[in-house]
């Protein structure tokens, strides 16, 4: 569980409070399922993720309206820079369970949604764990494989052409690195700092 700057929290809860303290109220977006993300664009309008369901508030969180439910996927990843071109990262599918990890994205704000990148390695488990995008067209998606209870991979997918085509970068110095979250240092420069599990910063 987590409060964003916008006074929004989220995590593994039914509901979450919007407005600062003490002035506290709360919103029950889906009863029992797991809010995985949260994204704002500014104080009034942010996205999250939701199970398999994605939604959209332009109130600062007060309302929250559904943009997409796909049975067939677990949302767990949404980035926007203006709030009109969003993207959505996904797993499921197959019959072994989560074996693939997807970029969704819309460019009306969430109202359709196209699936752009779709990554499957030997009916393994893959999980998109972060995504940033700039507006101008480069997109990245940190995506997880996990071979066995014990590995676990990172992928560095990215995209200059807002997801159209898609490259990737393997991490594996010194043993298995998997990412745990991601944020720009310097939006002019381009370099992107890359926070992984057990202490590990990364920076490109």
């Amino acid at each position: 569980y987590a409060i964003n700057s916008f006074g929004v929290g989220y995590g593994e809860m039914e509901s979450f409070r919007t407005n600062d303290p003490p002035a506290w109220s709360e919103v029950t977006i889906a009863a029992g399922v797991p809010i995985s993300d949260v994204h704002f664009v500014n104080d009034q309008l942010g996205f999250l993720t939701s199970g398999d369901s994605a939604y959209r508030t332009q109130n600062g969180g007060e309302t929250w309206d559904l943009l997409i439910s796909d049975s067939s996927k677990e949302f767990t990843a949404v980035f926007s820079s203006d709030g009109t071109r969003v993207f959505l990262g996904a797993r499921g599918g197959g019959a072994f369970g989560d074996v693939y990890a997807y970029v969704c994205s819309s460019t009306n704000g969430g109202l359709t949604w196209n699936e752009q990148l779709s990554v499957w390695r030997q009916n393994e488990t893959m999980k998109v764990e972060d995504l940033y995008a700039e507006s101008t067209g480069r997109v990245v998606a940190l995506v997880n494989h996990f071979p066995n209870i014990s590995q676990t991979y990172g992928y560095m997918y990215y995209s200059s052409d807002n997801g159209s085509n898609w490259d990737f970068t393997q991490y594996t110095a010194s043993g298995s690195i998997s990412w745990d979250g991601m944020y720009t240092g310097t939006r002019s420069s381009g370099r992107y700092i890359i926070a992984g599990r057990d202490e590990t910063i990364f920076t490109t």
